[in-house]
């Protein structure tokens, strides 16, 4: 956790030493804390949400339809490609040695009409979200 929370960092650190999870519930309850204290944090928090673009070249109803589902989660923002996302998705798989959109950026590919995928770009945003507050 950044020092730049130091008051529920300590709070946390006190939690796990007074209740001594479980090894392995020690993640999930990390996971829980994260999800439900991000709506909480200040504006200045704003700089520790992963950035997340959409691929311009996306069919328009699909655009919206990510975008609007991407406006819910508050550990990320959207920006345009031009502003170095962590992450671009895009609903075209890259052929291998194709080049991503913007260059040295991770791509995740979205196949929408599958529900999985929806679900997998959810834990994958999570995932990197969490990468980001723990550095």
């Amino acid at each position: 956790m950044r020092a730049f929370y130091p008051r529920l960092e300590a709070a946390l650190e006190a939690f796990f030493a007074r209740e001594a999870p479980l090894e392995n519930a020690s993640k999930e309850i990390i996971d829980g804390f994260y999800q439900l204290l991000w709506p909480f944090m200040t504006d200045s928090a704003i700089a520790d949400k992963l950035k997340v673009a959409l691929d311009p070249l996306m069919p328009q109803p699909l655009y919206e339809t990510v975008r609007l589902n991407l406006t819910q989660p508050a550990y990320i923002r959207l920006v345009t490609t031009e502003q170095q996302p962590d992450l671009v998705i895009s609903a075209q798989n890259l052929a291998p040695g194709e080049e991503p959109i913007v260059p040295d950026t991770p791509v995740f590919y979205l196949a929408s009409d599958r529900f999985e995928s929806w679900s997998q770009l959810y834990q994958e945003l999570f995932a990197r979200s969490r990468k980001l507050i723990a550095h």
